[in-house]
């Protein structure tokens, strides 16, 4: 995390215009909307699951052991949701080189 903010403070210090990357963003949008909406339906998909295998609880409160709790769907789903965190940071690089204001939530 300090590399990364290493690097937007490197990027916020560079000198010259905004880059005109509209169709770099056009691209990262749509592969953010698409995998929101395969990690929308991949999470609802495999809590269904969860639900008839172990009940409500199974949800909320598994009684798998800790090793197991991210077997299956429901794992699959919360991984590829974790590692889609580290993609997004791409929203702030594309800020700063279009020489947008961020905040501190970026």
């Amino acid at each position: 995390s300090l590399l990364y903010l290493g690097c937007i403070w490197a990027l916020k210090q560079r000198k010259g215009e905004a880059l005109e990357i509209l169709p770099v963003t056009v691209v990262h949008n749509l592969v953010l909307i698409v995998l929101s909406v395969l990690m929308t339906v991949g999470g609802i998909l495999a809590l269904s699951e969860r639900y008839s295998q172990e009940g409500f609880d199974g949800i909320f409160c598994s009684q798998r052991g800790a090793e197991h709790v991210l077997d299956g769907a429901a794992g699959f789903w919360i991984k590829i949701y974790y590692l889609s965190k580290y993609y997004e940071l791409g929203d702030t690089v594309l800020l700063v080189l279009k020489r947008k204001p961020t905040i501190p939530l970026h």
